[in-house]
């Protein structure tokens, strides 16, 4: 399955935590079993992504889509740097 299938089928499924922080926050709290970032999100954000997915033993996938398009992917209005997969 496609990244972006997959992305679509999570959003529709409401099984999306989205933004940096949340992310963050699903990584801390092992929540979060896979994690894709935009070609847009800062390095300083990707740098923690990346740091604490390492730890958790999260997979990370870099997508070639920017923010904007990112959000459309996701059924958002707005510009998302990262998203992460729910357990469960």
């Amino acid at each position: 399955m496609s990244d972006d299938t997959e992305i679509k089928k999570l959003a529709k499924q409401k099984k999306l935590v989205v933004g940096v922080n949340s992310v963050l926050n699903g990584l801390s709290g092992r929540s979060i079993e896979a994690i894709w970032l935009s070609s847009t999100v800062s390095q300083k954000a990707k740098a923690d992504i990346l740091r604490y997915a390492a730890i958790s033993n999260v997979p990370v996938t870099e997508l070639a889509v920017d923010g904007n398009e990112f959000g459309i992917l996701c059924k958002r209005q707005f510009s998302i740097s990262a998203i992460g997969k729910v357990r469960g």
